[in-house]
């Protein structure tokens, strides 16, 4: 029953937050939508904020579980945005919220993972120290989620699938080269 309520409140929670800022979404109103007492609200979470944290962390996992092997910088971009794709209103209301440092942070750690796996696939033969791989992986991290904060503050305007095509042609390759200009240096 447990699992049930929790997820039951994560989805009431999304569906509020795709009609409402998340400022704006209480825990009356949650409680009020799942049919649950504040007591079994506050049993499963402290605040809302730990239910968005909830949200987050769950896609985090469902990454990490489903994509041990990224074929293309494409491949990784698809599944570092996924969420944000699928709930569009969503991402909206929370980037134009107070809390929207906390959705960067956990866009960031979607990045950070599909980038790291990503260039450790190109590095497998190469001579590249772990210190350069980090450098690599914060680079476009930072770089990748910069361009999709200007794309949520552009309202998601446009095709988002033109968008991620878009910054797959133009990086491809790049990773693997200056892999290999680290690797020659190594040498």
């Amino acid at each position: 029953m447990t699992d049930f309520t929790k997820r039951e409140i994560k989805n009431k929670f999304m569906e509020l937050l795709t009609e409402y800022n998340f400022d704006k979404i209480t825990v009356k109103e949650l409680v009020d939508a799942c049919g649950i007492s504040r007591n079994t609200f506050y049993y499963h979470y402290h605040d809302i904020f730990e239910v968005m944290e909830d949200i987050c962390e769950n896609e985090i996992l469902k990454m990490n579980e489903s994509h041990e092997h990224f074929n293309s910088l494409k491949d990784a971009f698809t599944s570092a945005t996924a969420f944000a794709q699928k709930n569009k209103k969503a991402v909206l209301h929370l980037r134009q919220s107070s809390k929207t440092v906390y959705f960067e942070n956990y866009l960031l750690r979607m990045f950070e993972k599909a980038i790291t796996e990503y260039i450790r696939q190109q590095a497998e033969d190469l001579d590249v120290e772990e210190k350069d791989i980090n450098m690599l992986v914060v680079f476009y991290k930072y770089g990748l989620v910069g361009i999709l904060k200007e794309w949520f503050d552009s309202g998601m305007q446009g095709d988002e699938s033109g968008l991620i095509d878009r910054m797959a042609y133009i990086l491809e390759g790049n990773i693997r080269a200056s892999l290999r200009k680290i690797s020659a240096t190594q040498q």
